[in-house]
């Protein structure tokens, strides 16, 4: 038909609108006629973020996604989207933190009259789905791991925001789970800092509009120590040099590697403590008491 009808020069690669009932001649013709042309663009996510820094990112980005419906949905998802997505054990009344899957999603910003443009709730449910891709053979915790997968996925965030190398994850895992048993007696408080930084930048985020989230700095050290930030008590159970046990939720997206960490904790090594090393390589250095820790600390010029 191609050579009947001279269409060699018309073809192009590309998406057609096509029908199984046309004919052989109408097939050719939609070939040439029928081309789609659909825009998109690419947006990355990448491991570590917090739902407000996704806000920020899509802020930046010209698509149909609305900024604002984004963080709606994610902050207060609606019964129905849970409702497909009954896997995923979710305690009513918390948001979709840590379930955004960190990856590149292809958006559609023009469809023209053939396809819509991708919208909040659409991205939403992409991301939702890569989870359930990627992470869905770890959503059955072990009975012996005696934790939820939500209480896994809290714990994997954590170590996500501490750790670079992904041959410490464990270990970093198993240190703040040697705490939360109470190993050695030591009080059950985690001392983690990401968990107080996020509480700060939630605070912070309150006062600011929606529409300046894309201007602001996330995840700074705040200059006043750690231990003696105040939060307000609905952020209360984040600070972890003052509150014990395991914080109420995810603080960012984990990657699959911090899951598995957190699934399987390295607490047999007995550290209770790590210090990152001055030399900017990611890695850690670990103890199991408190004098071990202070002479590391005193090693690597932190005293």
């Amino acid at each position: 038909f191609r050579s009947q009808r001279n269409l060699a020069d018309s073809l192009r690669d590309g998406t057609f609108l096509l029908k199984a009932t046309m004919t052989p001649d109408q097939l050719v013709t939609g070939l040439v006629e029928n081309r789609l042309v659909i825009k998109t663009v690419n947006v990355t996510f990448r491991e570590g973020l917090r739902i407000e820094q996704m806000v920020a990112k899509l802020q930046t980005v010209s698509s149909g996604v609305d900024p604002q419906a984004f963080y709606d949905i994610a902050m207060k998802p609606p019964p129905d989207l849970l409702a497909a997505y009954p896997g995923l054990g979710l305690p009513e009344g918390r948001s979709l933190e840590g379930f955004l899957y960190p990856a590149t999603y292809t958006l559609v910003t023009d469809g023209g009259s053939r396809r819509p443009v991708t919208t909040a709730l659409d991205l939403v449910k992409m991301m939702l789905n890569k989870f359930q891709e990627g992470a869905g053979p770890l959503l059955q915790v072990p009975a012996d791991r005696k934790m939820t997968f939500y209480q896994v996925l809290t714990l994997a965030s954590i170590v996500e925001k501490e750790a670079t190398l992904d041959s410490e994850r464990a270990l970093i895992a198993g240190v703040y789970q040697n705490r939360l048993n109470g190993l050695n007696k030591i009080a059950k408080v985690l001392n983690a800092d990401p968990t107080v930084i996020y509480a700060v930048d939630t605070m912070a985020l309150a006062e600011l509009p929606l529409a300046d989230w894309k201007s602001y700095s996330f995840w700074n050290v705040p200059a006043t120590p750690m231990g003696q930030i105040q939060v307000p008590a609905a952020l209360a159970g984040y600070q972890t040099y003052t509150a014990a046990g395991l914080i109420p939720g995810p603080i960012c997206s984990p990657s699959l590697a911090s899951i598995k960490a957190a699934l399987a904790p390295d607490t047999a090594s007995g550290y209770l403590f790590f210090l990152a090393l001055p030399d900017k390589s990611g890695a850690h250095v670990f103890a199991k008491t408190q004098a071990e820790h202070d002479a590391n600390k005193k090693k690597y010029g932190y005293l």
